[in-house]
C-alpha cells in the first residue's frame, strides 16, 4: 500500500519534484503504509515546496489509486495531521447567512444567530444566548445555512456540527468526536450543496437520512472550487433545524496569480463542428475569459468573463472547457489560430496567457461542389463551336452534372469555336465567396459514341484536353490567379488541388492544349474546403 501511494504521488510531478517527495520518504521510510502517508503530508506540511494546485492534483490522484476503506484511512489520516485550512471560519473572512433565525420575538429573551455556526465553538454551550443557530419556522422545512467564503476557495472536507441532548452542561462533549450522538434536538436529515455557476449543486457523498451523530465528516473523494456552500435541512427532530458549526476545510494556495495554456498550445489539428477540450492551468485567480485569435489584433469570445471555479477539473487538478470548434467564416484550414485567456486574481489586477504556437482549425470534411448550375453558378465559353450540320455544344453542359459525354453532338459537352488556335476558356461563376478545395475536369473519351462514366485511371488519345491552368478570380487585384496547372494530360478526368483553400466566387480553366485542334471539356466541379457558409 505505502507503494502504491508513493507510485500514485511521483506520477504527478516533474523529475524536480520527485526528488523532493523522495528526500522526505527517506527521513521517514516506506515501510508501512501510514509512514508513507506520513512522509507525504509532512511534505505537503512545508508549504513553500508546491503550490495548492499541484498539492491539489498530488491529493487527488492518490484517492483514484485506492478502494474505498483505504481512501477512507487516508483522507482520515490527512484530517488528523495535516488540517489545512478551514474557510468557513469568520476569521477567515467567511460571511455565514440562514433561511431564518429564532430571536427573541419569538422566543424572548433567546438568541440564535448564525453568525454563531463559524465562530469555531463546537460545543453548543450556552445554547440559548449565541450557542448555535435555530430556524424560525417550527416544523416547517427545507431550512438552510449559507457559508460565503472569502474568494473562490478549494474545498476537500466539510463537517457539521449539530445540537448535542445535553447542551447547558461542559459534559466532556464540548468538541464532539465521530462518535457522540443525539436523541433530542439534532438535524436528521440534510445534504450539502456548493454554488456553481450560480446554480446550487448537490456535493456528491454528502447527503444524509437518519442521522444520529453531532458531528459528520465529508471526506469528499475529489476537492471541489467554490465561493460558497450551504447546508440545505429536510428534517430535524423537536420541529427546529439547529447547527453549531460548519467548517470548510482545504488547502491554502500557495504562490502569486498565474493563468498557462496547455492546450492546444500549437501543433494540433482541430476540427470544425467536434468538440475540443481546452485546458489551462490557473492559480488564485477568481474570473476569466476565453478566446480564440486568428491574427495579432483579432480576438472572439468564447467564453466571456466566468467564475474560474466553474471550470475547475478536480481529477486533473486543472482547468477546462468542452469548446465545440466554430471560428465563423474563416477561409479553410486557418492554421494561424490561439487560444487567448483572460484571467482577473482575486484582489485585482489582470493577467494574459497565450497558446506558445499556433493551431490549425480545418473543415468538418462536408464538401459541396458549388460549380454545378443547381447550386447557382453560371458557365461562360471563350467560344463555342457550331456549324451547318446542327452540331450543338452549349456551355451550359459543363455544369450540369453529366460527366461521360453521352450525346456529345447534342448537349453532350463544350466544344471552343477556334480550331487550331490557343488559349480557350471556360469560366463558372458561383453564387457567393467559397474557400475551394479541389477543382475536377473531365475531358471527352475516346469512344464516345457508347461511353462510361469515368474514373481516375482512364486515359485518352484522340480528343482530349492536354495542357490546362485553373484560375482564380482575385477580387482586390481585379485579376485571374493560377492555383493549379496540368501539362501533357493523358486523364479523361484530372484533379487540380487548390493550395491554401482560396477564397473566390469564380474560376475559369484555361487550355493551351488539346488533341485534334480544339478544346473539349465535358463537366467542370469546383469543391469546397467545407459547406462553407454553414461552419
Amino acid at each position: 500500500k505505502a507503494q502504491t501511494i508513493l507510485s500514485n504521488i511521483l506520477v504527478a510531478l516533474n523529475d524536480a519534484d520527485k526528488n523532493t517527495v523522495l528526500a522526505h520518504y527517506s527521513l521517514v521510510g516506506v515501510a508501512a503504509g501510514k509512514a508513507a502517508v506520513d512522509s507525504y503530508f509532512r511534505f505537503l506540511s512545508q508549504g513553500d515546496q508546491l503550490n495548492a494546485e499541484k498539492q491539489l492534483t498530488i491529493y487527488n490522484t492518490i484517492l483514484a489509486g485506492l478502494n474505498d476503506a483505504d481512501r477512507a484511512v487516508v483522507v482520515a489520516y490527512f484530517n488528523q495531521g495535516n488540517q489545512g485550512v478551514n474557510f468557513a471560519l469568520s476569521t477567515q473572512g467567511a460571511v455565514a447567512s440562514a433561511s431564518s433565525s429564532a430571536d427573541n420575538t419569538l422566543y424572548p429573551p433567546l438568541s440564535f444567530p448564525v453568525s454563531s455556526i463559524n465562530d469555531n465553538d463546537h460545543s453548543g454551550a450556552n445554547w440559548e444566548k449565541n450557542g448555535g443557530w435555530n430556524d424560525a419556522t417550527l416544523g416547517q422545512y427545507p431550512d438552510h445555512v449559507q457559508i460565503d467564503f472569502n474568494g473562490q476557495k478549494m474545498i476537500d472536507r466539510i463537517v457539521v456540527y449539530t445540537l448535542k441532548d445535553n447542551h447547558g452542561k461542559h459534559d466532556g462533549q464540548d468538541d464532539p468526536d465521530e462518535n457522540a450522538q443525539f436523541n433530542l434536538y439534532g438535524i436528521t436529515d440534510f445534504k450539502i450543496q456548493s454554488l456553481q455557476n450560480g446554480n446550487w449543486v448537490d456535493v456528491p457523498g454528502t447527503t444524509v437520512a437518519g442521522n444520529r451523530n453531532i458531528k459528520r465528516t465529508f471526506n469528499l473523494a475529489a476537492a471541489i472550487t467554490t465561493g460558497s456552500i450551504r447546508v440545505l435541512v429536510t428534517n430535524a427532530m423537536a420541529g427546529h433545524s439547529r447547527i453549531v458549526e460548519v467548517e470548510a476545510w482545504g488547502l491554502a494556495v500557495q504562490g502569486q496569480p498565474s493563468i498557462t495554456v496547455v492546450s492546444p498550445n500549437g501543433g494540433e489539428t482541430l476540427t470544425v463542428g467536434q468538440t475540443y477540450t481546452l485546458r489551462w492551468k490557473a492559480n488564485k485567480i477568481d474570473t476569466l475569459s476565453i478566446a480564440y485569435s486568428t491574427c495579432s489584433s483579432c480576438l472572439d469570445w468564447i467564453v466571456f468573463s466566468a467564475p474560474a471555479s466553474q471550470f475547475y477539473d478536480p481529477t486533473t487538478g486543472d482547468y477546462r472547457y468542452d469548446w465545440k470548434v466554430n471560428i465563423g467564416n474563416m477561409v479553410m484550414p486557418q492554421k494561424n489560430v490561439q487560444i487567448r485567456l483572460t484571467g482577473y486574481p482575486f484582489g485585482g489586477g489582470v493577467l494574459f496567457d497565450s497558446s506558445d504556437g499556433f493551431f490549425t482549425v480545418q473543415s468538418a470534411g462536408s464538401s459541396t461542389n458549388v460549380a454545378l448550375a443547381s447550386n447557382g453558378a453560371v458557365a461562360a465559353p471563350s467560344s463555342t463551336y457550331s456549324d451547318s450540320a446542327g452540331r450543338l455544344f452549349p456551355i451550359a453542359t459543363v455544369n450540369d452534372d453529366k460527366r461521360s459525354g453521352a450525346g456529345w453532338e447534342k448537349d453532350g459537352g463544350w466544344n471552343d469555336g477556334t480550331a487550331g488556335v490557343f488559349p480557350d476558356w471556360v469560366e463558372i461563376k458561383f453564387n457567393s465567396l467559397y474557400s475551394l478545395d479541389k477543382v475536377v475536369v473531365y475531358t471527352l473519351q475516346d469512344n464516345y459514341q457508347n461511353p462510361v462514366e469515368p474514373n481516375d485511371t482512364m486515359t485518352f488519345t484522340k480528343y482530349g484536353v492536354t495542357d490546362y491552368e485553373v484560375q482564380a478570380w482575385d477580387a482586390s487585384g481585379l485579376k485571374w490567379v493560377t492555383v493549379g496547372a496540368v501539362s501533357n494530360n493523358q486523364f479523361v478526368k484530372s484533379t487540380v488541388k487548390v493550395q491554401g483553400g482560396r477564397l473566390t466566387d469564380r474560376i475559369r480553366v484555361q487550355v493551351n492544349g488539346a488533341k485534334a485542334g480544339h478544346s473539349r471539356i465535358v463537366e467542370v466541379e469546383a469543391w469546397t474546403v467545407q459547406d462553407f457558409w454553414g461552419g
